[in-house]
């Protein structure tokens, strides 16, 4: 029973939101409220937007994000997200 809920649990995919994700630290456990992470990783871009990890690495080779490469280390600047999010994003019209 408990590995079947361990399953379920890790199947889920939680909704996450850029203040969520900016409100966490490495590790996953909340900050100060006042102090906002300035990188973010892939993953957490990922999770973000929607899109794919391939499709976010080829946006990081155009141009289109903006990051910081330390090592094999990519990160991604979170002002530079949500200001590509401003640009490019557009509400649908019904």
């Amino acid at each position: 029973m408990n590995s079947q809920i361990n399953r379920e649990s890790r199947q889920q995919i939680p909704d996450y939101s850029i203040e969520l994700i900016q409100d966490q630290t490495q590790n996953g456990q909340p900050i100060h409220p006042s102090i906002k992470p300035l990188l973010l990783r892939v993953r957490e871009v990922v999770l973000v937007t929607g899109f794919s990890r391939s499709k976010i690495y080829q946006m990081i080779a155009e141009g289109a994000l903006p990051c910081v490469r330390h090592g094999k280390s990519v990160r991604v600047l979170a002002e530079g997200l949500n200001h590509w999010i401003e640009t490019n994003g557009s509400v649908a019209q019904n």
